[in-house]
């Protein structure tokens, strides 16, 4: 049974609707969609016209006639022709294939479409014809008018201008090749022009068509003379052409080298500019976004281009570190991991792109152990620090070099702490400590270098407190903030000392809560949360600074509840519980927020039994128990 589809051409609805031309081209993504679905289900339509696509009075267009272009529109026979043996189609949106007979793909369904489109924007086909006989020459020789020139429209005009005129005429290509491959790449093309991004299409140089001129109007051997005259002729223009050539290229390398420095301006000055500022993450997305989009538009014409594949692959690295999502990030460093490794493939002695992979390596491993993946996490946490290792084994005087190594064994100390392995964990941040401690006392002046020393004691004073050895973590705890405390002092509002300044107090809050001085850690505690709250006030877009809110609370209601104040820590409970849900609704594999989850879930369950309120808490406990079955 066929559908009744009851609707207008697509070109009357357009005119009848007085559509703009952002509508049109977004009524003619959905025709492109449903093309490019029966392209991948192997059907080419072969007559793509505006009497096979009707568009509902909603909005929705319909496409007829799929696969047989055999039902055309009565009385329309002036506009149609037989090839004896070959199918019939409709010459004004033809492509120059089916007018010669020849096998058809889906890109003959691209021209038809561009032939479509080109009369929805301008009102009027690409090619006209007076006689039959006018047909073949016209579809085969003869260019389209450029749209902005051929709509009667001026507003429309100036809008057609540029990209819109490049878009249509490669679809129109008389060429395959030179055609979009797919209806899908015809319709990225218009979705980026829709959202001011690059392009992919380029005009056709002038030797193209020239070059398909003369191979259009070749002279018989007859005109001997003629042909003398027009090598001649033909040896000057290809002078004057390769002049022409060398410009434009020049022109283009230019511009190639000109929208670089705008990706990589925006990829390092401004978002390096930005990261510290409170409220910066959405921003520094937006900035690493663009230039990622900037860089992919110049990777196709770049060649095997190394370093732009390098600003590629750092670009990839950045959207990862600022994706909360793990899928999204795994497939962000995933990506920049895989430029590195060709760099290092193609050039296995550079240095910077060995530390890149390095890095690289490191980043997916991170994301690896927070999505619960620790096996995998701790394999790239020793491939990232076995390549550091040998460029230390290289230049072991290189500072950088050696802070990079202190970061790799660090990294692989959080990969064995998650998966259980307390005691090789310290080896290696110990370690780490002793390779920083080198970097800062060669380098007293690196305020950087000394802030990553201070993390480094404080991640030793996790370890030690996980380990029961509470005097040991409170010491290093010290060193930590005493690390810390010029660069905090040096720019106290920044986003980055302020997480320093409430790790510092919320570690020092949990040991001496653990400890039994609970005056000291509820200090400790509601600094922590007022630096936390304001952080996450500044940047709501920032779900690390919401989950390290949870988790404040967290601990601010377990000493509620160890002081004997129940209804303040079932009050604090209920807003830990409230934010790590947000957090973790978006993104259910994140196997960090699911283990935050459970423990307070316990939390709850444990304060409502020990207040005599045993069903509300059984329920907890079964929260509880999920979430950690689902972290494991």
């Amino acid at each position: 049974m066929m559908e009744y589809v009851e609707g207008r051409r697509v070109t009357e609805f357009v005119l009848e609707q007085q559509l703009p031309l952002r509508e049109r081209l977004q009524l003619f993504l959905k025709i492109c969609r449903a093309v490019q679905f029966a392209h991948q289900h192997l059907v080419v339509h072969r007559d793509l016209k505006p009497g096979n696509i009707l568009v509902t009075a909603e909005g929705e267009p319909k496409l007829l006639d799929f696969g047989g272009a055999k039902l055309l529109d009565p009385g329309d026979d002036t506009w149609q022709m037989t090839i004896a043996g070959h199918e019939r189609f409709t010459p004004g949106y033809a492509s120059p294939e089916q007018v010669r007979a020849e096998p058809i793909t889906t890109v003959s369904d691209v021209y038809s479409l561009g032939a479509l489109l080109y009369e929805v924007l301008t009102g009027t086909p690409p090619h006209r014809f007076s006689t039959a006989t006018q047909i073949a020459r016209v579809i085969l020789e003869e260019e389209p008018l450029r749209p902005s020139a051929a709509a009667a429209d001026p507003a429309i005009r100036r809008q057609l201008r540029g990209d819109l005129d490049t878009i249509l005429l490669r679809a129109q290509a008389k060429d395959p090749e030179r055609r979009y491959r797919s209806a899908g790449h015809f319709a990225d093309d218009l979705r980026r022009y829709l959202e001011n991004r690059p392009v992919r299409a380029r005009p056709d140089t002038f030797g193209y068509r020239a070059g398909k001129f003369l191979r259009r109007n070749k002279m018989g051997a007859g005109a001997a003379i003629l042909v003398l005259f027009l090598l001649f002729a033909g040896v000057i223009a290809t002078a004057r052409q390769a002049q022409i050539a060398n410009r434009e290229r020049a022109r283009a390398e230019r511009r190639f080298n000109d929208v670089r420095k705008i990706a990589n301006s925006f990829m390092f000055e401004l978002h390096n500019a930005i990261k510290d500022l409170p409220g910066g993450l959405t921003a520094r997305q937006l900035v690493t976004q663009h230039a990622l989009e900037y860089l992919d538009s110049l990777a196709e014409e770049s060649g095997n281009d190394l370093s732009l594949k390098s600003e590629l692959a750092t670009a990839y690295e950045k959207i990862g570190l600022v994706t909360f999502g793990v899928q999204q990030a795994l497939n962000a460093h995933r990506k920049a991991t895989a430029l590195n490794e060709e760099l290092v493939q193609a050039d296995p002695k550079n240095a910077a792109y060995r530390k890149q992979l390095s890095e690289s390596c490191k980043n997916l491993g991170d994301v690896l152990r927070i999505a619960g993946n620790s096996t995998q996490a701790i394999k790239q946490a020793r491939r990232s620090l076995a390549l550091i290792q040998s460029l230390a084994t290289d230049d072991p005087g290189a500072a950088e070099i050696q802070a990079a190594l202190a970061d790799r064994y660090l990294e692989l100390g959080f990969a064995l702490i998650d998966a259980g392995d307390l005691r090789a964990a310290l080896q290696n941040d110990l370690q780490a400590m002793a390779i920083q401690e080198e970097v800062v006392a060669q380098n007293s002046s690196d305020k950087q270098a000394l802030r990553e020393l201070g993390a480094i004691y404080g991640t030793i004073s996790n370890a030690y407190e996980d380990s029961g050895d509470y005097e040991t973590a409170l010491a290093y705890n010290r060193k930590s903030q005493e690390a810390m405390r010029e660069t905090v002092e040096s720019d106290p509002t920044s986003a980055s000392a302020r997480r320093d300044r409430w790790a510092a107090c919320f570690r020092t809050g949990r040991q001496l809560a653990l400890t039994g001085e609970t005056s000291g850690a509820l200090d400790n505690y509601t600094k922590a949360t007022e630096l936390m709250e304001g952080l996450a006030t500044a940047d709501p877009a920032d779900k690390g600074h919401r989950r390290w809110l949870a988790l404040t609370y967290l601990s601010l209601g377990e000493l509620f509840a160890k002081l004997d104040q129940p209804n303040r820590a079932l009050e604090i409970y209920r807003k830990a519980i409230a934010i790590s849900e947000q957090v973790f609704a978006p993104d259910p594999d994140r196997a960090e927020v699911q283990r935050d989850l459970a423990r307070m879930h316990e939390a709850m369950g444990l304060l409502l039994a020990n207040t005599d309120q045993p069903a509300p808490a059984l329920e907890y406990f079964k929260k509880a128990e999920a979430m950690a079955q689902a972290s494991a």
